[in-house]
């Protein structure tokens, strides 16, 4: 008799556990991809983007300045020549 109310027992635990995994998979797992997720992969990608032109931007600006740089300093310039 004590048996059957423990065996009963470890059946309603199990099955307790059992219905806690199913609505954790079925329900809360899809909600929070859904609702966080997905949010979150795209906030990330648009983030990485902004870094990536950023700094297309910076070498682009700086190859700009130093042919500018460079051109200034070399072809406009005027060694004295001693005699």
């Amino acid at each position: 008799m004590v048996l059957v109310k423990v065996i009963d027992i470890l059946i309603d635990i199990i099955k307790a556990v059992y219905y806690l995994l199913k609505w954790f998979v079925t329900v809360f797992v899809p909600f929070v991809v859904q609702y966080i997720g997905i949010p979150a992969f795209a906030i990330g990608i648009l983030f990485s983007v902004s870094i990536m032109g950023g700094s297309v931007l910076f070498v682009l600006v700086f190859c700009a300045m130093m042919y500018y740089f460079i051109k200034g300093t070399i072809f406009k310039s005027k060694p004295k020549l001693t005699q």
